[in-house]
């Protein structure tokens, strides 16, 4: 039976680990002969390297894709907007189909427009008593409410409920003498058109 020998380092591996000791310890002593205030200085481009290497392949990439989200998204409301105008259009079409809504239900169709766009708590409604008209008119009283809403609530509403808006009275609004940006208060006059147009 013959005796086993522990295994050594094979002709075919030996080189690669050698060669790897060879450059450690080259590394070793070329950083201890080093005075302390150059391992310092080297210790910062170090650091300053892999901040270097984290922007290029981490936050450089996500920053520019934000960037381009942001450069394509007035595309997008401008896309969205125009859904919108079909949307309404379709609408208009189908209510041509329907028939208009009955007048004696028109108030509380005013009010169901404010309640979906969002100005329920904004606004009061009241109709106006007009003695000898010959038209129903609605007074929309608004306060700090939000311009965009307003905005989309007129632009929808001759459309849903066939209305127009002879005065809109609105300025930005103010709270404790301190103007509220992209937020209005005001009065818009509502009236029924003098003859439904087709």
């Amino acid at each position: 039976m013959s005796a086993r020998h522990p295994v050594s380092d094979t002709p075919q591996t030996a080189p690669w680990r050698l060669q790897a000791r060879a450059i450690e310890q080259q590394m070793r002593s070329w950083w201890s002969v080093r005075s302390a205030q150059e391992q310092r200085l080297l210790q910062v481009c170090c650091a300053v390297i892999a901040v270097a290497l984290i922007w290029a392949v981490g936050m450089q990439p996500a920053l520019t894709s934000i960037q381009k989200s942001r450069s394509q998204l007035p595309q997008l409301h401008t896309d969205a907007a125009q859904v919108q105008a079909y949307i309404l259009e379709a609408q208009a079409l189908q209510r041509r189909h329907a028939g208009s809504i009955d007048a004696t239900q028109l108030t509380q169709a005013l009010q169901n427009s404010l309640l979906r766009t969002g100005l329920n708590d904004a606004t009061t409604l009241q109709e106006v008593d007009n003695a000898g008209a010959t038209t129903r008119q609605w007074e929309v009283t608004l306060f700090n409410a939000s311009a965009a809403l307003v905005m989309e609530w007129l632009s929808e509403m001759p459309y849903q409920l066939r209305l127009h808006t002879p005065a809109i009275m609105l300025e930005r609004a103010s709270v404790d003498g301190r103007d509220r940006p992209g937020y209005v208060s005001g009065r818009v006059l509502v009236s029924q058109p003098e003859k439904d147009q087709p």
